[in-house]
C-alpha cells in the first residue's frame, strides 16, 4: 500500500514528472489487477452469503432444528436489524462520505448534495414501510441488483424454512449449500493471491488521479467503520451476558 501511494504520487500530474495523458493511462493499467479481484469476490459474495447463512442457521444436528428453528431465525433477524442501526446511526452522526468528498476532493463530485430537512424528517416517519421494504417482493430481482440486504432477509427466512423440513428432505439442501459454499471459499482464495497486486495497483491509480489527500479521507473512514465494529461488540457482549449471566470481557480482552 505504501509502495503504490508512492508510485501514485510519483504518476498524478500536479508533480509535472509525467503527463496528463501518460498518468491516466498508466492508472488504467495499474488499476486492473484490482478490479479482477473485486470482480471475482463479487462474482462470488452473493452465492456465499446465501450459504453461509443457510449453513449457519442448520448447523447444529437436524434432530434439533424444529425445536430451536425459530427462535434461531428471530435471533438473526434481530442481531442483523441492530447492526443496521448501529451502521446508520454511526455513519449519520460522523457522516463519513462527506468528509472523504471534502478531503479527498474528487473530480466532477459537483460538491455535496445535502437531503432537504424536509425530505429527512419524512423519511424518518415513513420507519414502517422502510422495515417492510426490508422483505423483497422479488428475491430474484434483489439477487440480480445486489440488494444486499434484501439477499441476507430472503436467506434467513429461507434458512428457518429449512429448520422445519423433514431430515430426509432437509439432508439434499444442507449438503448442496455446504458444497456451494466451499466451492465459493475456493475461488476466494484464487482472488486472494491477487491481493498484494491489488492493493498497490488500486492503491497507486486512485493517488494518480485523485492525490495524496485522499488518504485523509480513507482515515476517517477507517475510524468510522472502527467506532461501528467497537459498538456492535458492546452489544453482542451485552447480549451474551443478559442471556448467560457471565461476563465474558475478559475472554475478549
Amino acid at each position: 500500500m505504501l509502495l503504490g501511494a508512492g508510485v501514485g504520487v510519483l504518476l498524478n500530474p500536479t508533480t509535472d514528472l509525467v503527463s496528463q495523458s501518460f498518468s491516466t493511462w498508466l492508472a488504467n493499467w495499474l488499476d486492473l489487477p484490482g478490479q479482477i479481484f473485486i470482480r471475482l469476490v463479487q462474482m462470488v459474495m452473493i452465492p456465499l452469503i446465501i450459504t453461509s447463512i443457510i449453513s449457519g442457521i442448520i448447523s447444529n444436528s437436524t434432530e434439533n432444528l424444529k425445536s430451536f428453528g425459530l427462535q434461531l431465525l428471530l435471533y438473526f433477524i434481530f442481531t442483523t436489524t441492530v447492526a443496521i442501526i448501529i451502521g446508520l446511526f454511526v455513519s449519520l452522526i460522523m457522516k463519513p462520505g462527506q468528509c472523504f468528498l471534502e478531503l479527498g476532493g474528487f473530480p466532477n463530485s459537483g460538491g455535496i448534495t445535502t437531503i432537504p430537512a424536509a425530505q429527512q424528517t419524512s423519511f424518518m416517519e415513513d420507519v414502517p414501510n422502510a422495515i417492510s421494504n426490508l422483505i423483497p417482493n422479488n428475491p430474484l430481482e434483489s439477487i440480480l441488483s445486489g440488494e444486499m440486504l434484501g439477499v441476507v432477509i430472503f436467506t434467513i427466512l429461507i434458512g428457518g424454512a429449512i429448520t422445519q423440513l423433514e431430515k430426509s428432505t432437509a439432508s439434499p439442501i444442507i449438503r448442496f449449500a455446504e458444497a456451494v459454499q466451499k466451492i465459493c471459499m475456493i475461488v476466494i482464495s484464487w482472488a486472494m493471491m491477487l491481493v498484494p497486486y491489488a492493493v498497490f495497483g488500486l492503491i497507486a491509480a486512485l493517488t494518480a488521479r485523485i492525490g495524496i489527500d485522499v488518504f485523509f479521507g480513507l482515515a476517517y473512514y477507517i475510524l468510522v467503520v472502527i467506532i461501528g465494529l467497537a459498538l456492535l461488540m458492546v452489544f453482542y457482549l451485552v447480549l451474551v451476558f443478559t442471556i448467560t449471566k457471565k461476563n465474558h470481557w475478559s475472554i475478549c480482552v
